[in-house]
């Protein structure tokens, strides 16, 4: 790390606590109400893919599950915002819509101190535990919720997610773009925030590692519980040529992986689901979005779990 980077990261952590909230303590223990989650996600020109991943947490997953659905829009121009603002209106997520590009890390940060001003403002929509996931993730177990919860209470950890080897970070990295966290550890003095980086999540996850949170490894991708596209908005960059983009060149050189690449029935998984869309949404647009997602009908994707029972 240069000298500049340590600096900028000291005065960070010495002063971010004026710049943000840290979490608010809940009034009543847990176990004696029902657990509340919510979602963070950012996009920037992903149309499609942002309406894939609302699309399976209301109809996969079921929508009453999550306590706040959070977007962050990146002043996005490809119909993104059209969109996101109906179902704002039909009160299926809250939209924070930004007039100029803040990029990932930064967009992060804007949901988190949105959730706990609001949480210092009323109890009652004090989420314990914040999902964050990529606008590039389609969401394909039903039980994503619960099955990760009873691990996450048993051991108390501050993040749960699938950690793979990073040669930057002791112990590896649980990639950004599916992540379960509990805000009250995590979110607090002494935890860098997320940051304007190619890996927003690389020097959060350092100071955990630091102050001793655990992170807890769950197969979120290779028990298909979701499939993750990999740079969805990376993509968008590079295939517009935004060359005004501060990732453009990295956008254009390195964006080559696919994910569905990393299991191999993930082709046949996201097949299904595009079916499913498509005849809940024969054309994308932001009345047909809000219909979809508001059907009480919950789909079942039966494809992840026959592979799971052909994997035992």
């Amino acid at each position: 790390m240069s000298l500049v980077d340590h600096l900028k990261r000291s005065l960070w952590l010495r002063y971010s606590p004026r710049l943000r909230f840290n979490w608010p303590k809940p009034k009543l223990e847990i176990g004696k109400r029902p657990l509340r989650v919510a979602v963070v996600v950012v996009n920037y020109n992903t149309v499609r893919h942002i309406s894939h991943l609302l699309f399976s947490l209301c109809r996969v997953v079921g929508r009453e599950k999550f306590s706040e659905v959070v977007v962050v829009d990146n002043n996005s121009k490809d119909g993104s915002l059209a969109v996101l603002r109906t179902l704002k209106e039909a009160g299926l997520i809250t939209l924070i819509a930004n007039t100029r590009q803040q990029y990932h890390g930064p967009g992060l940060n804007q949901a988190m101190r949105y959730l706990a001003a609001k949480a210092r403002r009323d109890e009652e929509s004090r989420p314990d535990y914040i999902l964050i996931l990529d606008s590039d993730v389609v969401v394909l177990r039903s039980t994503i919720i619960e099955d990760m919860l009873p691990e996450v209470l048993k051991i108390r950890a501050g993040l749960v997610g699938e950690i793979e080897a990073y040669e930057y970070i002791k112990g590896g990295l649980a990639h950004i773009s599916s992540i379960l966290i509990d805000p009250q550890q995590v979110w607090r003095r002494g935890i860098m925030p997320f940051e304007e980086h190619g890996v927003p999540d690389l020097e959060f996850q350092r100071s955990l590692v630091r102050r001793g949170i655990h992170r807890h490894y769950f197969p979120l991708r290779s028990d298909y519980y979701l499939l993750h596209l990999w740079g969805g908005t990376l993509r968008q960059v590079r295939d517009a040529g935004l060359k005004d983009n501060k990732y453009y060149e990295w956008a254009s050189t390195s964006v080559t992986k696919s994910g569905v690449e990393d299991f191999p029935q993930n082709h046949y998984m996201l097949e299904e689901f595009y079916q499913v869309f498509q005849a809940e949404v024969p054309e994308l647009t932001p009345a047909a979005m809000v219909k979809a997602c508001q059907s009480k009908n919950q789909i079942a994707l039966l494809r992840p779990l026959e592979l799971l029972a052909g994997k035992k």
